[in-house]
């Protein structure tokens, strides 16, 4: 999971659902579009229970990634 790409889904979400779009507006189960629940609902649908906790794993995926490609070598 790229981090950058989750923030741009959550973005477009809010965006889709103020333009009225059926599909973004039930995904926020017809609460008001911002952001931090936009952030929310992708948390979720990835299996998160909060942004913050998607956040924290994503990050540890690409140090988790980063210590394996350099054999544990962080210098």
């Amino acid at each position: 999971m790229n981090l950058e790409q989750l923030r741009k889904q959550a973005k477009e979400l809010v965006r889709a659902a103020r333009a009225g779009d059926a599909d973004a507006l039930a995904r926020l189960d017809g609460r008001e579009p911002i952001l931090a629940r936009a952030q929310l609902v992708v948390a979720r649908e990835h299996g998160y229970a909060s942004w913050p906790s998607l956040v924290v794993a994503v990050e540890a995926s690409a140090e988790t990634f980063v210590l394996a490609a350099t054999n544990g070598q962080l210098a």
